[in-house]
């Protein structure tokens, strides 16, 4: 817990996740939370006496790849991207009542899937994401009418 001293060599209260099955459980929420569209680094765990944060299941993932099923957590991220970007389609179409704000939406894409950070693993161009917000912006812009040019009619009425 915040704030509280650590505990005494060999206490073992509070200690994280050592049974299998405790960790598959842990997984199967982490992944849960993954895919409602939360960060990553607002996950925690709790059973009982025992858990964990974000920080500890990553660990037990990269430690252990073969205990844990990485389709689970590739989908819930794939989820997560696809609840936020749907959010986004809803403010651009106008579903979104009170003042919408396409550089609010735009920061928390960038906070939440580092679409202005460089990726090694992909050649991803970071200018995409100012057209993205460029984009959102005029269409969440109310349209102008503009009225066509009235012909002059030669008839009397």
């Amino acid at each position: 817990m915040c704030g509280e001293m650590a505990a005494a060599k060999g206490n073992d209260y509070h200690l994280a996740l050592r049974e299998p099955g405790l960790r598959q459980r842990a997984y199967k929420d982490f992944c849960r939370h993954l895919a409602d569209g939360y960060p990553i680094e607002s996950w925690s765990y709790r059973e009982g006496d025992n858990g964990c944060i974000w920080r500890t299941m990553l660990n037990y993932i990269k430690k252990n790849p073969e205990e844990f099923q990485t389709f689970l957590k590739d989908e819930a991220h794939c989820l997560s991207y696809k609840k936020w970007f749907e959010k986004g389609i809803n403010l651009t179409d106008g579903k979104v009542k009170g003042n919408p704000s396409p550089q609010t939406w735009a920061t928390i894409m960038r906070n939440m899937f580092r679409w202005d950070k460089e990726r090694p693993e992909d050649d991803s161009d970071t200018s995409k994401m100012q057209t993205i917000i460029e984009f959102m912006q005029k269409l969440s812009q109310p349209v102008q009418s503009e009225e066509a040019p009235r012909e002059n009619s030669s008839h009397s009425e």
